[in-house]
């Protein structure tokens, strides 16, 4: 899969963890060298960067992974439901003291129309608060309303380091008019990447 996706004109891979079973940093290490290797011995142009998961039982760990991972992960699941204001506040402290940026998932990629849209509203606009507060770089993954976008433009007009990504899925869909918002996005530079979800 991994040559058929770079043939396609994949050039870059994000490794979103689904669970916590590479926290450590010893394993993240294992992981990266075992990727590294797989993609050398295919001699595969592809950017591989590792993503830690944050949640609360790993937050201090964020500095101590800083010389593996490329930043810190929360997504729109449970996971990030069992979350309190404390480690909310404390995972971006440090995501801004170790220079990491704070990716969010906001939905799975063929979910567009299972989630609530009030639901990746409020999950945005916490991400958005708690960044602000600790002026943390900010990646939002998996943008697919309008609604979204205009959060993240409002939040860019107070300064903020926000980045966002779309999915092949959002940009056609059924029909294709439903997109063309996302289209104008990208042509503005509002969204700066198009991506893919995929599990290995």
């Amino acid at each position: 899969m991994i040559e058929a996706v770079v043939k396609g004109g994949l050039t870059t891979l994000i490794d979103n963890p689904l669970d916590s079973s590479h926290e450590g940093v010893q394993d993240l290490l294992k992981k990266k060298h075992a990727v590294d290797d797989f993609l050398a011995d295919l001699d595969i142009p592809l950017h591989y960067f590792l993503y830690s998961k944050a949640n609360s039982k790993y937050i201090e760990e964020v500095g101590e992974n800083r010389s593996v991972i490329k930043g810190c992960l929360i997504s729109l699941t449970s996971d990030h439901q069992e979350l309190d204001e404390h480690a909310w506040d404390r995972i971006f402290q440090r995501a801004a003291w170790e220079d990491l940026p704070v990716v969010i998932n906001l939905r799975a990629e063929n979910a567009w129309e299972q989630i609530d849209k009030n639901l990746d509203l409020n999950f945005l606009e916490k991400t958005i608060h708690y960044a602000e507060k600790q002026n943390t770089r900010l990646y939002v993954l998996n943008v697919a309303t309008q609604e979204v976008l205009g959060l993240i433009q409002e939040a860019r007009a107070r300064s903020l380091l926000i980045y966002a990504e779309t999915t092949l899925q959002y940009l056609f869909p059924k029909n294709a008019s439903q997109a063309d918002f996302l289209w104008d996005a990208l042509n503005r530079g509002t969204i700066e990447t198009i991506g893919s979800g995929y599990q290995f």
